[in-house]
């Protein structure tokens, strides 16, 4: 295999080694599936926008949120590209991700400040260390991968706590409310 690898210059073989030097937003933007909306809604070219403002290694903190991973593929087809679905009109709600599916819940953002304002904002709070107890960071970490569910009634979550015998001491995490029309991913992976 040696004498191969002189048919590459070093730049070839270490682009076929290594993961990609830069992120290429506009690589990135070509390969988006987008679900309850186009790729010319106004939300969605704020967000794009939003992400070209951002250096190299901040687009590499966004992919390992969104995504698991922090470069784009070398080759193509991608197995997947992000997927993109808005979610309801707020400033103040963060961008949402399910890195399995590399879906992105992308709130309704009203300019492109906002939309800086609140991803860099999702990726500063994704590097502070959690101090919460294990049982806690645990469950927030479960609740944190999993797709959005249907709301359940109070009957309903009480009696799967009694099937289940949770010990009194361990904390409640209260569930988010999903904006009307939340992704319904199950399914889809």
């Amino acid at each position: 295999p040696m004498p191969l690898l002189r048919l590459w210059s070093w730049r070839d073989l270490r682009r076929r080694a290594c993961r990609a030097p830069e992120v290429d937003i506009r690589l990135l933007q070509s390969h988006a599936i987008y679900r309850n909306c186009a790729s010319s809604h106004e939300s969605v070219r704020f967000f794009w926008e939003a992400l070209e403002s951002l250096n190299q290694r901040q687009r590499r903190g966004f992919l390992r949120l969104a995504w698991n991973r922090g470069s784009l593929p070398m080759t193509e087809p991608w197995e997947q590209g992000p997927m993109i679905e808005l979610s309801a009109k707020d400033d103040e709600r963060l961008p949402r991700a399910w890195p399995p599916l590399f879906l992105l819940l992308l709130p309704r953002y009203s300019s492109v400040e906002a939309c800086k304002r609140r991803l860099a904002a999702w990726l500063m709070e994704s590097r502070r260390p959690r101090f919460d107890d294990a049982d806690g960071a645990e469950e927030e970490d479960k609740e944190e991968e999993q797709p959005p569910q249907p709301q359940q009634s109070q009957n309903q979550q009480r009696h799967q706590q009694q099937q289940h015998q949770q010990p009194a001491t361990r904390r409640e995490v209260p569930q988010e409310e999903e904006p009307p029309g939340a992704p319904d991913v199950r399914g889809l992976a």
